[in-house]
């Protein structure tokens, strides 16, 4: 690993830079362990742990929650993540958006690499544009994302949702929603409505594996009771 800074931030890990160049994984340990994979990088990410980013991501200006994982070659900019969330292969959230109301979609007009094209003085120049704003997008607890799909940045995905392999999410998606196309809309929902009250009310995703061994977690309904059972005796 060529590069691997580590900030104090409470009961986190926030990683400055961290790019694994060798021939496995990495793990680094801390106050939450991060797997990271062949050829991965991470810039100004803070890990809330444990997390899994496999070869070939790249992940910056963003948090993830604990449990969730980050599968091959996937790109993650200016997004907040949930606990318990999994992104697929080759899926793209938060991608930089350019400006359409602008005389050109070029971000040389606010001197992104423009040093590389031309003299100094006239990068400068353009360097004094203000950036368009790029907002931040949200993955709430136990999200799924299919392979190759695409998440526009500032879309809000809610708990529990599932977004279908290779679809473009344009708008919000509501809670326990399978979503599907480009652009993407809801096909159906999880669970009925009685059910995703109750796996709400449950707040199970704020709870370790730990906590969570023992439950029926092929009935969502049941296992949901079951946790609120546990808590009204803990009560």
């Amino acid at each position: 690993m060529t590069n691997a800074s580590e900030l104090g931030k409470g009961d986190s890990l926030q990683l400055t830079t961290a790019y694994n160049d060798s021939h496995s994984d990495v793990l680094i340990e801390g106050r939450r362990e991060v797997s990271l994979g062949v050829l991965a990088e991470c810039r100004e990410v803070v890990f809330e742990g444990p997390n899994s980013i496999e070869k070939l991501a790249f992940v910056t200006r963003s948090r993830l929650g604990r449990y969730t994982n980050i599968s091959v070659a996937s790109y993650i900019a200016d997004t907040q993540i949930g606990h318990y969330c999994s992104v697929g292969a080759r899926v793209s959230i938060g991608g930089y958006e350019h400006p359409t109301t602008w005389l050109s979609t070029s971000s040389l007009q606010w001197g992104k690499g423009a040093h590389r094209v031309v003299p100094g003085r006239v990068a400068e120049q353009l360097q004094s544009n203000a950036e368009p704003p790029q907002p931040l997008t949200t993955l709430k607890s136990d999200v799924w994302i299919g392979s190759n799909a695409i998440v526009k940045k500032g879309v809000t995905i809610e708990v529990g949702a599932v977004v279908g392999a290779g679809s473009v999410v344009t708008k919000d998606v509501p809670a326990f929603a399978i979503v599907a196309g480009a652009p993407a809309r809801v096909i159906r929902y999880r669970f009925p409505a009685e059910t995703q009250q109750l796996v709400l009310k449950s707040r199970w995703w704020e709870m370790s594996l730990e906590e969570l061994v023992g439950l029926p977690f092929p009935d969502a309904y049941g296992a949901a009771t079951e946790l609120l059972r546990r808590n009204a005796t803990l009560d």
